[in-house]
């Protein structure tokens, strides 16, 4: 065989193998420059000012050093700081949850409500990217609305600074609706579900060639992990897609296509019961609109609609 054409099917090989073409993302200099025009189109879409925008950081590879930082932080302000030994206990798992964020490859970006700090994993953003073969484009404009996403975040406790303690009164709520979302995970479900309806938004008027469609990305985004996760943690992975970011998202989407954009932070003063949502759920739970008749009638309930026309 000639010498070029051997050189030709090594190359070939290479790149069936591992070495496709990766979209390049953004510099972080490119990512934080764009950071300005990112919080106005978050405050336009969601209807809300930041006070104080949070720091951004942008991570193209992990760092230890931050495992030990956040979960100091985390301990400081929600911690049991009177009990030493227990305190250490907690140190360890706040370390080993946050390492765990930063290194399963399942989370592209994340807001640390006690650092007040958003962080963009543009690592694990690249790899979504290669699996998924998105060009450059689309790619960049992922991970720039993955930052509006987190963003909405900030606005949530910042306005509503409750948020956290409205979790902790629902942690021992086990009980499941019929879709299988935990009373204990409702808070998470809304807070999600307005921040992915925002991301989508912020796309929109930033023209990008992207549109997010959040059926779609669940789909692929399960399916993403379905090939790279054992059945155990892709039980709990599913769970989070269906139950908490789709679910959440449905209910909230329903609430913004009958009042608009501002009545969906009423729902952060009023987040339905674990009871509530069996009570709206239909049947079957296989499709978009099945999930939107559910949501809507939720919304319908007359302490949450009430709710809704007296917020601004």
């Amino acid at each position: 065989m000639p010498e070029t054409m051997k050189s030709l099917l090594i190359f070939s090989l290479i790149l069936l193998v591992g070495g496709r073409a990766t979209a390049e993302l953004l510099s972080k200099s490119q990512v934080y420059a764009q950071l300005p025009s990112i919080v106005k189109a978050v405050e336009i879409e969601s209807t809300r000012r930041f006070l104080n925008p949070p720091k951004v950081t942008v991570l193209d590879r992990f760092d230890e050093s931050l495992v030990s930082q956040l979960a100091a932080k985390r301990l400081l302000d929600f911690g049991d700081v009177d009990d030493i030994d227990k305190l250490q206990d907690q140190l360890k798992f706040a370390e080993q949850v946050i390492r765990e964020t930063f290194t399963n490859g399942k989370i592209a970006g994340f807001y640390d409500v006690a650092a007040k700090e958003v962080f963009i994993l543009s690592y694990a953003i690249q790899d979504r990217c290669r699996d998924f073969h998105y060009n450059e484009e689309e790619c960049n404009q992922r991970l720039l609305t993955i930052i509006a996403h987190e963003l909405t975040h900030n606005l949530q406790y910042q306005y509503h600074p409750n948020l956290l303690q409205k979790k902790i009164e629902r942690r021992d709520d086990k009980s499941c609706t019929s879709r299988g979302t935990k009373g204990c995970d409702i808070v998470t479900a809304v807070l999600e579900g307005q921040a992915i309806l925002v991301q989508s938004q912020v796309a929109k008027a930033m023209g990008y060639q992207y549109q997010i469609d959040p059926l779609t990305d669940f789909r692929n985004s399960l399916q993403y992990h379905r090939n790279r996760l054992d059945e155990v943690k892709f039980a709990e992975i599913e769970y989070v897609y269906n139950s908490i970011y789709f679910a959440g998202y449905s209910f909230v989407k329903a609430v913004y296509d009958k009042y608009g954009i501002k009545k969906t932070w009423a729902l952060l003063n009023d987040i339905p019961t674990s009871e509530e949502f069996s009570a709206a759920e239909p049947p079957a739970m296989n499709c978009l609109s099945a999930l939107s008749r559910k949501a809507g009638a939720l919304a319908s309930r007359p302490p949450l609609v009430q709710e809704l026309k007296r917020s601004n």
